[in-house]
């Protein structure tokens, strides 16, 4: 379930002890209130004028709830009573982080920036004691579960222990390697976990403040993080996704499975007091709520991209695509199903900017932020020969020559470099550039290179000496961002950061068409192979399908869910689809003739084949004539596959289709309820 009605990012969100509600702060200013069954607020959004709140937790009883506000105001409610007017705790001189009820629901336990933690009597709102060891925020706040020690972790990398009647140290301070973001008690208050920037989640023994063990698992610094009611698992979140822990055989062995992986900042998480659910709360505004049972099983995702796609590529036969990823990784994949064909190649240490494949199919070559050229068998899957050295930046695009004897590739660090495959060494002199460059490709036939980047100019070489061919082309007045060649190779079509795809004839060195609907940078840009067609991606979110000879746009599509801005775009070598690399780890695979068919007025398409080239409207799936269909629930928005992409790559698919039978539409509502058609 989704609860939504937060106009900013959640900051915090909790079950009552009875898990009959939920209660969640925002920046927004407010508190809310929710039936997790129903997912309706209970009441109006509680104010308190105090700015952005930061933390709230329910009493033992249920009866009232503390917030941690923007302005270092603890507010106490009473939902039962009096549930508009808080009572205001003032003492803390900077924003609180967290609070917390004892667990006889007798004290509140507040965090805050001004480096301290303060004890409050829930009955009097009186400050019961000041805790002043912390040197920098304090960041997170737990009573253990007999209410006798309150714990704290800190910015300045510790976790203070403190005996909750005297207020003094109950230990020692626990000194770590990172800013302290979350910690919790164990059920039996026998053990500790915090979570850390610096390391993965650590337990430590609640009375002797010893290291017991460092969680491993799918996070790498959690920044929140619960044990379950019966103790035998740990929920964290860390980034977009979420992870439950569960305890294995050695009391201090867990394997952990993801519940999440959503590219949405995920702040807090909690389970519900019988442990069958888990709430979390996001930076979208949204709060969502997890069905794990009493043993979470992770609905395993499809095998995808865990970073956003910078680079696409196709087989000669069009039978898999290549895809490189800031995850990292190169892939290859079915272009019929999205199935993997090959394990991931591994060997980037960091963001993989460009991929290619040879004419041949026999090689992958791939380049990376870590400034290396790599190579790989495209049947294996094996890295061929070691990796290629000499840029002294990133490698922004790699290119094979048409016979595969050839590789080129372009860096950041102003140079082009052309390998020669067999022996993975420098075929010709290095070319050295004005301007880093960003797009660079081979020309068809073989002679030119072509290359773009900063300085907004696009430059020829001759491929076999590498000598200028000709004068730069002045294309942007500040960086070219995508370039591709015509089949013949006599255009080349680029795109900048400007909103205007441009093709230039190579014959006159001369601006041939200028093509204009865009509305913010072009990522990407490639012909088809019969030269009828375009294809740009752009930071509009929308890729646009162009006749090249006219220069007019043939359609605008748009991919559902988040972020989706084309990196990386190409035709298969049929023209019959398009294959988009996406920011959001997704790689879409769409129908040319569908699009086309979509576009003619005439075409006999039903509604829902009819549908995905336009962007949902409100959460509606629209028809070509605004026609509402189909409601879409924002959590299945981001992996919608609609008839026109017959392919999604992506963490999750949820694919929708109909039988041209089934579908009745019409502007009086009551003939198409009654025509008795299942839909």
């Amino acid at each position: 379930m989704t609860l939504s009605g937060h106009e900013a990012s959640v900051t915090s969100a909790e079950y009552s002890p009875d898990g009959s509600l939920i209660c969640s702060s925002s920046s927004d200013g407010t508190v809310r209130i929710w039936d997790p069954r129903t997912g309706d607020e209970k009441m109006s959004p509680l104010r308190s004028g105090d700015g952005e709140v930061h933390s709230v937790t329910f009493s033992p009883d249920c009866a009232c709830i503390a917030s941690g506000t923007e302005s270092g105001v603890v507010c106490v409610w009473n939902i039962c009573e009096n549930p508009t007017n808080p009572r205001r705790l003032v003492g803390h001189s900077g924003p609180v982080s967290a609070v917390v009820f004892s667990p006889d629901g007798a004290l509140i336990a507040s965090a805050s920036a001004d480096t301290t933690v303060r004890l409050w009597s829930a009955e009097t709102g009186e400050i019961i004691k000041v805790l002043i060891d912390h040197t920098m925020k304090v960041c997170a706040v737990a009573f253990s579960p007999d209410g006798t020690v309150l714990g704290s972790g800190s910015e300045d990398k510790s976790i203070r222990m403190w005996h909750v009647a005297t207020g003094e140290p109950a230990l020692p301070p626990i000194d770590i390697s990172g800013t302290v973001r979350a910690i919790s008690f164990s059920p039996d208050g026998t053990t500790i976990a915090a979570s850390y920037f610096g390391e993965r989640t650590r337990l430590w023994n609640a009375q002797t403040g010893m290291s017991i063990a460092i969680i491993r698992g799918h996070l790498d610094r959690a920044t929140c993080i619960r044990f379950a009611p019966n103790g035998e698992s740990i929920v964290a979140c860390d980034d977009g996704m979420i992870a439950v822990y569960s305890q294995q055989q050695n009391a201090f062995d867990y394997s952990s499975v993801v519940i999440s992986d959503d590219p949405l900042w995920v702040n807090t998480v909690a389970y519900s007091p019988d442990g069958l659910y888990i709430v979390s709360a996001s930076d979208d505004g949204n709060i969502q709520i997890w069905n794990i049972g009493h043993n979470p099983q992770a609905i395993e995702p499809l095998q995808a991209h865990e970073g956003s796609v910078s680079s696409v590529g196709i087989s000669s036969d069009g039978a898999s695509i290549i895809s490189g990823s800031a995850d990292r990784s190169v892939c290859v994949w079915d272009v019929h199903n999205g199935r993997p064909i090959l394990p991931p190649l591994l060997g980037h240490v960091d963001i993989v900017k460009s991929v290619t494949l040879s004419l041949d199919g026999r090689l992958i070559a791939s380049g990376s932020i870590d400034s290396t050229v790599r190579l790989w068998d495209a049947r294996t899957g094996s890295p061929v020969g070691v990796p290629l050295l000499g840029h002294t930046s990133s490698v922004s695009s790699v290119s094979f020559s048409p016979d595969a004897r050839r590789l080129a590739s372009a860096s950041k660090d102003k140079t082009i470099r052309i390998w020669d495959v067999s022996t993975g060494q420098l075929d010709i002199d290095v070319i050295h550039c004005e301007h880093s460059l960003v797009a660079f490709i081979f020309s068809p036939d073989g002679l030119l290179l072509a290359a773009g980047g900063h300085g907004g100019y696009i430059s020829l070489w001759n491929a076999e000496t590498g000598l200028p061919a000709c004068i730069p082309l002045k294309a942007s007045d500040s960086s070219v961002l995508a370039i591709n060649f015509s089949p013949d190779s006599r255009r080349i079509a680029s795109g900048d950061d400007s909103s205007v795809l441009r093709v230039w004839d190579i014959d006159t060195r001369q601006q041939a068409s200028v093509l204009e609907g865009h509305t913010r940078q072009i990522y990407s840009v490639a012909y088809s192979s019969d030269s009828r067609f375009l294809v740009s991606g752009s930071a509009d979110n929308t890729v646009r399908l162009w006749d090249s000879v006219i220069g007019t746009c043939l359609s605008q599509i748009y991919r559902h869910g988040y972020s989706p801005v084309a990196l990386s775009i190409l035709f298969t070598p049929d023209c019959r689809f398009i294959v988009a690399g996406h920011i959001n780890s997704t790689i879409c695979v769409w129908d040319v003739d569908r699009i086309l068919a979509i576009e003619d007025k005439h075409n006999n398409l039903n509604l829902i084949e009819a549908l995905a080239v336009t962007d949902l409207v409100d959460g509606w799936l629209v028809g070509p004539s605004g026609e509402l269909l189909l409601w879409i629930p924002y959590d299945y928005q981001t992996y919608l596959q609609v008839p026109v992409c017959t392919t999604l790559i992506a963490r999750h698919r949820v694919v929708l289709t109909a039988d041209a039978s089934g579908l009745h539409a019409g502007d009086d509502w009551i003939k198409c309820w009654g025509s008795n058609t299942t839909l």
